[in-house]
């Protein structure tokens, strides 16, 4: 029987200023401190324009579902190792919103901090990730953005400093995404996926901005990159990085852009350094390794012209198409660079063997009877110089052809190895040109 004398109760919770509660909006500066955590937050909650909210080491903040964390003052998150500050849904896995920077009134800073399960505003436009900023200046340090479900970063007419910090993407976009403003990104780990158009870093109209010393790794996705800098970028310092295993480019740089790069390694991606759009880059000690082209300057979009590279003290080893290549619209000028594939006719460059260390597992130092010690500038070594050895799990490879010559009753195989130490799924491999097969299922 129908109960026509039912009433639907909305709970609402309002602070009282009791220990533990956040208010809706921070209308006065405010310390959220360790002895009153975790601080429950029962809508969206705004820190004031002029006003600073400080949170001590240790403090949780529960969100719930769609909730987000609007900063138009200033927010102080400043955890340590051992007690991080973590922001996540008051409902273990769920989905909460984001933390938004938006015109605020003073510099903000987050340490040290775990964010969990954030995804992004409703206004994607502006808001689209798990950290968003418009008109802001944040610094990020030791962040784990490792587990949020959309976007982690991204930035527009902003000032951005993040260093030593974790970011994983398993959606279509990029980890860090800075438009039109300011960017230093350094010490990073990007970790990628299989979505298609990820790229680890975007930057987009960024003047004197600098990428330094990041690990950039499995961007697999159709059209993935590691580095993807575009819209009139204006020099910028890409240095020190090491980017593996992209579908796409390692870096690429297109629409009038322009860039330094020094001392960054490149391996297993379809093209090592892309220059394109009237794009220019000086390229200086880098190592670009198991790409399909190493260095390519080319037109992408008709009218738009190609690019132009001065390459100097490089190294392109084991490229399976072009160690250097550029199209009738576009130019690179090669000095003290070695290939083992290209026999390179400027003057002053060499057409040889490398001899790294272990390239297999990612060591691309050179041997005591390398060629290229003592090349480069100065009496410098080529390539890039002492960065630390990827640890990831080496590629499969073929090891052996054996073709039916007639003279043995061997029939023709490929025999593919894996010199890494974990297991591999054949599965929906494919081997093609010479020959043609995909690997539907895995043989005991």
């Amino acid at each position: 029987m129908l109960d026509t004398n039912a009433v639907t109760l909305r709970a609402v919770f309002e602070s009282d200023g009791t220990c533990g509660i956040l208010p809706d909006t921070v209308m006065q500066n405010q310390t959220l401190t360790l002895d009153c955590s975790p601080y429950i937050a029962s809508r969206d909650v705004v820190v004031l324009p002029g006003v600073t909210m400080t949170v001590d080491p240790g403090v949780e903040i529960h969100f719930p579902p769609q909730a987000n964390l609007w900063i138009l003052g200033d927010v102080q998150m400043n955890g340590t190792e051992q007690a991080p500050i973590v922001l996540k849904n008051m409902i273990t896995d769920e989905t909460w919103g984001g933390i938004f920077f938006k015109n605020t009134t003073a510099s903000s800073s987050m340490s040290y901090v775990n964010v969990v399960h954030a995804s992004a505003g409703s206004n994607r436009l502006y808001f689209p990730a798990a950290i968003s900023a418009y008109h802001a200046d944040i610094h990020l340090d030791h962040l784990d953005l490792t587990e949020v479900n959309d976007n982690p970063v991204f930035a527009r007419f902003s000032d951005v400093v993040m260093t030593n910090s974790r970011l994983r993407s398993s959606v279509t976009g990029d980890c860090i995404n800075v438009k039109q403003g300011y960017a230093v990104v350094e010490n990073c780990t990007f970790e990628g996926g299989i979505q298609p158009d990820m790229d680890a870093i975007d930057y987009d109209g960024v003047t004197g901005g600098v990428i330094r010393n990041n690990l950039i790794h499995d961007f697999r996705g159709d059209n993935c990159d590691g580095l993807d800098i575009g819209e009139q970028c204006q020099d910028l310092l890409i240095e020190n990085n090491r980017i593996f295993h992209c579908f796409d480019k390692g870096i690429s740089v297109g629409q009038q852009s322009t860039a330094t790069m020094r001392n960054n390694v490149i391996a297993h991606t379809a093209i090592g350094i892309a220059l394109k759009d009237e794009s220019v880059a000086n390229v200086e000690h880098c190592t670009l390794y198991g790409n399909q082209q190493g260095v390519s300057a080319y037109e992408k979009n008709p009218g738009h012209l190609g690019g132009s590279g001065s390459i100097t003290d490089c190294i392109v080893s084991n490229a399976s198409v072009d160690a250097y290549v550029f199209d009738s619209y576009s130019g690179l000028t090669l000095t003290r660079c070695l290939s083992d594939l290209d026999s390179i006719s400027s003057p002053g460059n060499w057409n040889t063997d490398p001899h790294f260390v272990n390239p297999t597992r990612y060591d691309f130092d050179l041997l005591p009877n390398s060629p290229a010690i003592g090349l480069g500038a100065g009496g410098s070594n080529l390539g890039s110089v002492s960065l630390p050895v990827y640890d990831g799990q080496p590629h499969l490879m073929i090891s052996e052809i054996l073709y039916n010559d007639t003279l043995t009753a061997t029939g023709e195989f490929v025999e593919i190895y894996n010199p890494g130490t974990t297991a591999v799924n054949l599965a929906g491999y494919t081997i093609s040109a010479a020959v043609d097969y995909t690997f539907l299922t895995v043989q005991p």
